[in-house]
């Protein structure tokens, strides 16, 4: 994914933020997703409008986690947030 790929939270969902985690309830399936951790903060990055590179340096200079790595969880945990139909990453706009 490139860095200027912008993230956003699919309008068909509903968020809630309680003790430093987030409960997200997918309006068109009625399935709810928790997130905690590292998770809950790239949501939290996702709901501000951040693109993948913001996430991943917000993240990096959060925790203490190598670059490589970082990025490549990062990445995987977004795709598997847009499988899940959360997100929708605009990387045709990042070109």
């Amino acid at each position: 994914m490139p860095d200027a790929a912008r993230v956003r939270a699919v309008p068909e969902q509903v968020s809630s933020e309680t003790g430093g985690e987030f409960v997200i309830l997918d309006l068109k399936s009625g399935r709810y997703h928790g997130m905690a951790d590292v998770a809950a903060r790239i949501w939290e990055l996702v709901q501000d409008g951040a693109t993948v590179g913001q996430i991943d340096r917000a993240i990096r200079d959060e925790y203490d986690v190598d670059p490589t790595a970082c990025r490549r969880d990062v990445e995987s945990f977004l795709a598997d947030l847009r499988s899940r139909g959360l997100v929708e990453i605009d990387e045709v706009g990042a070109r």
